[in-house]
């Protein structure tokens, strides 16, 4: 029961302490002292395991892909393109009836899927004059970003969302393949969308939202009418380098895979297409909001350091993963499952315990980073489809981030939709569990499918 050990002692740490980083690092330690057999040698076992990640070179790309685009993020928020693509919408449209308004919010939501928190302020951003002037209530609007935040970045994965993922299932034969058919089986965040248009449109409002959509009807001071103008943008500077960086990941994985698209090498594409952004959104931060050079290079490298903490996750989980790897955690798990459980409960079990992991922690790439590398050598060992259960672990993962009291994503949705965290938690959670519940219910019927 060995290599049970690593996993069990990261995910219950990752519950006790809800710090994944701390909680993977020592699940490579307690690997390490089971590959050496010495608590003395352990410590320099793990450290080399985290130095031997670098050895990799997709492993690599993946960590320089974090700086770039933590740095791509500040120079499009800089230079003015966030808010010139606020102001474009604004006037381009009409926003005449609260259907309209949520539609629109959704649909922005939708469209920038770059990053979690960017689509968040750039959603928030376009909505919050909009509700205002509507008096709808701003739970709505902060659940319209959460929805569309986590749940379309993986839904849309030409991004670091992507890179992750195809980092931690790069073992396997085939992965931009095994990524690209997971998705449409990703059914948590394929419903989250779904669930918040249908409210959109048929203003589906139940429980707290409710309580809170009838309360901004009747106290109509309860928000400004207007908000403060902060300034001219131009949209051209977010879409231009935007376009260009989601135009240069098909053609990276045309050409680094001999003319077969397949082939490519997904985490080099998309590091050279998101350079390819950067190297944009620099140019218009220099020759169209006249900053100097110097500012420029300051302005990137104060948005690379808050994506720090997101490489060091990536080296951590690339560890933990060779790890149980070494170890057989995965076939272990597989032949004590296949004795436990039919296939169906346990494509089920494996989203269930994604949704806990994800909501206790609040980071979906936490819970990725500790469910994938498990889920997908239990697939093999209990002859499923990869992508099933890749799928499972991917929605049971991004339920969290979408849900969770802890999230970040949640608290910057409220906080930039201009309503208090828990009321968003409050308001958002039952149509978060509604979701979950026919997500499980569908892994259950296709988990049985799919065996049969």
């Amino acid at each position: 029961m060995g290599p049970l050990l690593p996993p069990l002692l990261a995910i219950a740490l990752a519950f006790i302490t809800r710090q994944v980083h701390f909680s993977l690092f020592v699940g490579v330690l307690a690997g390490a002292v089971l590959l050496s057999g010495s608590f003395i040698h352990a410590p320099a076992l793990a450290m080399e395991q985290l130095v031997d990640v670098f050895r990799d070179p997709s492993n690599t790309r993946v960590v320089l892909f974090c700086i770039l685009i933590g740095g791509f993020l500040a120079l499009v928020q800089e230079n003015g393109g966030v808010l010139g693509f606020r102001q474009w919408i604004e006037r381009s449209s009409r926003f005449k009836t609260r259907r309209a308004a949520e539609v629109i919010t959704l649909f922005v939501g939708c469209l920038v899927f770059i990053e979690s928190t960017i689509t968040i302020f750039v959603t928030s951003a376009i909505g919050r004059p909009l509700f205002s002037r509507l008096k709808i209530a701003r739970e709505k609007l902060s659940y319209y970003c959460d929805a569309t935040s986590a749940p379309i970045c993986m839904l849309i994965p030409l991004n670091a969302w992507g890179v992750f993922v195809l980092g931690l299932i790069s073992e396997e034969e085939d992965p931009i393949r095994l990524l690209l058919a997971s998705l449409p089986l990703a059914f948590y965040p394929i419903l989250a969308v779904l669930i918040a248009f249908l409210v959109a449109i048929f203003g589906l409002d139940f429980g707290p939202m409710k309580a809170a959509s009838d309360r901004t009807k009747v106290e109509s001071a309860e928000y400004p009418a207007q908000e403060p103008d902060e300034g001219s943008g131009a949209a051209k500077r977010f879409l231009i380098p935007l376009v260009l960086m989601v135009s240069l990941v098909p053609l990276g994985l045309f050409l680094t895979g001999d003319g077969n698209f397949f082939a490519g090498v997904g985490s080099a594409a998309v590091l050279y297409a998101i350079a390819g952004g950067t190297l944009a959104a620099a140019l218009f931060h220099v020759f169209g909001q006249g900053a100097t050079l110097s500012e420029t290079i300051d302005t990137f490298f104060e948005g690379s350091s808050q994506f720090l903490s997101l490489g060091a996750m990536m080296a951590l989980a690339f560890a933990f993963g060779e790890v149980a790897r070494v170890l057989g955690t995965g076939p272990l798990i597989a032949s004590l499952v296949s004795e436990s459980f039919p296939p169906g409960i346990t494509v089920m079990l494996v989203f269930v315990v994604s949704c806990i992991v994800s909501f206790a922690t609040g980071t979906s790439w936490g819970s990725m980073a500790l469910t994938i590398p498990l889920a997908l050598p239990l697939a093999h060992g209990l002859d499923l489809p990869p992508s099933l259960l890749l799928g499972a672990a991917l929605s049971g993962s991004v339920f969290g981030d979408h849900a969770s009291p802890l999230s970040d994503t949640t608290i910057i949705s409220a906080l930039a939709a201009g309503c208090d965290p828990m009321e968003h938690v409050k308001t958002q959670l039952p149509y978060a569990l509604l979701g979950a519940g026919i997500a499980a219910l569908f892994y259950g019927v296709t988990g049985s499918l799919v065996a049969a």
